[in-house]
């Protein structure tokens, strides 16, 4: 029986660490994030903890794209919210009942203080032949004498 008792503990051990593997691998998937991952543990930029989030922004800039998919291997990733309440939702969109025209450009006027957005503004330059009415042939009117 110590022998058969042994195989079942070596077995339920051999379990839970696959189990705890396989969470692992779900959590970061190295394949995507070792290089990036390693970039940024090299020059230090995720090297702080979630709590105070020194180099958030940093580690935030080095991930780039990422960030998301590559947060838990340095242990940065944001805890979810579980509350009950609707205002701590995710956003949602939807259409206005009057059109505010003048609110993006109220929104973009200055630069976002969280650097969450950059705005560009190019100009704009059209050619005005392109407005003018095409003639493909010139028309000539004759009045009778």
């Amino acid at each position: 029986m110590t022998c058969r008792s042994a195989l079942i503990t070596a077995f339920t051990i051999g379990i839970l660490l696959l189990a705890t593997r396989t969470d692992y691998s779900e959590a970061c998937n190295e394949a995507i994030c070792a290089s990036v991952v390693s970039k940024c543990m090299l020059t230090q930029s995720c090297k702080c903890d979630l709590v105070t989030c020194t180099c958030c922004k940093e580690c935030f800039s080095c991930l780039s794209y990422l960030y998301d998919e590559c947060c838990s291997c340095v242990d940065l990733c944001p805890k979810p919210n579980i509350t009950d309440n609707p205002l701590s939702k995710k956003s949602h969109v939807e259409d206005f009942s009057e059109p505010v025209p003048g609110l993006f450009q109220a929104l973009t006027a200055e630069p976002d203080p969280h650097e969450r957005w950059l705005t560009f503004t190019y100009p704009v330059d059209f050619d005005m032949s392109l407005f003018a009415p095409k003639q493909e042939k010139e028309i000539k009117y004759h009045m009778p004498i």
